[in-house]
């Protein structure tokens, strides 16, 4: 694990003020995954899983790192998808680069190298072309041949001389105004939208201006259903081709407009239309659930008289069991207290009983009816 030195005055830079929370992020990650040089090869999908940002709020955030000026000018570049980080050297080696240095020997190679793409990159260089090969060539000379530093030094010289022969003394090009170039890991929506829209006839096809419009839509409208939309203008465009009097950018941003407006009203009518829908089906829960206990409680008053129907047919067969068994023996007194009567009746109710089984009958009955 690399240590990485950071600037811990950063919070008192009015630069890093002016960063939104997710660019200062971004700018945390650039500082602590650029190479010694300040150089960083952008991929969208490795920043959004080391910061958890989204891929469009990646792009967003470096958009708004590469637009952020100070006094000192712009600080962060961008060109064939390589970012380059000027203010870097200036903490990692606040003293500047030197040539007697062997850990400055690859960042100095690196800065000349990429210095055609980065004119700023000759600020960090120590003195100029003639001086920096001079005094590579003396230390080589004092190293006597030492392995890998000489090595290095002799690739330093070689880049040097073949920079000096070709543009003669480069310091020129630090005046030069580079205009900087979006990020070459677009999403894909935006990247298919512009290989759509590069084809239909009479569309004003830029490709940084369409790049950028594009992005600003995906931040604006979002980026669902985002190549869908552009489809169908441009299949409106095929019907209705453009003309001169037409404005396709401003037609393009109104259809997203529309296309969005119409998404809305669909959702709130599903809405709707799922609310009315589970309240039929929640009237149809509720007319189930009556039937289920209106049924229950049918089966439950069923049950109830059926068993007290099979409670009394048992008590009628043991009364009659008993009352069998008693008027064998003639128990007046018993068969009294049993049915709660008095002596006439209970010998009427024994009579009915030994009548059954013709027996003769006792003496003494009362007819409840009032029969002789």
């Amino acid at each position: 694990m690399r240590i990485v030195f950071v600037d811990p005055d950063r919070f008192r830079d009015p630069w890093f003020w002016k960063l939104s929370p997710h660019a200062k992020l971004l700018s945390d990650f650039l500082d602590s995954n650029c190479d010694r040089a300040g150089f960083f090869s952008w991929d969208a999908n490795l920043v959004s899983q080391a910061t958890k940002l989204t891929v469009v709020e990646a792009t967003e955030s470096l958009q708004e790192i590469l637009s952020c000026r100070d006094v000192d000018g712009q600080r962060v570049f961008m060109k064939k998808g390589l970012i380059y980080l000027h203010h870097r050297i200036y903490v990692t080696d606040p003293n500047g680069l030197m040539i007697n240095t062997n850990a400055h020997i690859g960042i100095i190679r690196r800065l000349i190298v990429k210095m055609p793409d980065f004119p700023k990159c000759i600020d960090h260089l120590p003195g100029d072309f003639i001086a920096m090969s001079k005094e590579a060539k003396e230390r080589e000379a004092r190293l006597a041949g030492a392995g890998q530093k000489t090595r290095a030094l002799q690739a330093l010289i070689r880049i040097i001389e073949a920079v000096s022969t070709r543009d003669g003394d480069p310091r020129h090009l630090a005046s030069a105004q580079h205009e900087m170039e979006f990020v070459d890991n677009i999403p894909p929506e935006i990247a298919n939208s512009l290989r759509l829209l590069r084809e239909v006839p009479n569309y004003p096809y830029h490709e940084a201006t369409d790049r950028k419009f594009l992005l600003g839509l995906m931040i604006e409208f979002g980026v669902e259903g985002f190549e869908s939309k552009v489809r169908g203008r441009i299949a409106r465009w095929i019907d209705d081709p453009i003309t001169k009097k037409n404005r396709p950018h401003s037609q393009l941003r109104n259809w997203f407009k529309l296309a969005v407006k119409f998404e809305k009203q669909d959702a709130e009518r599903d809405k709707q239309r799922g609310d009315w829908k589970r309240g039929k089906e929640m009237d149809k829960d509720h007319d189930k659930r009556v039937r289920e206990s209106r049924n229950r409680r049918a089966a439950e008053k069923a049950k109830a008289e059926k068993e007290q129907e099979a409670k009394e047919r048992r008590q009628a067969i043991e009364d009659r069991d008993w009352m069998n068994a008693h008027h064998e023996k003639k128990d007046i007194e018993a068969v009294m207290a049993k049915l709660e009567c008095d002596r006439g009746m209970a010998i009427y109710n024994m009579n009915m009983v030994r009548k059954r089984h013709k027996k003769r009958p006792l003496a003494g009955a009362v007819d409840p009816l009032g029969r002789n």
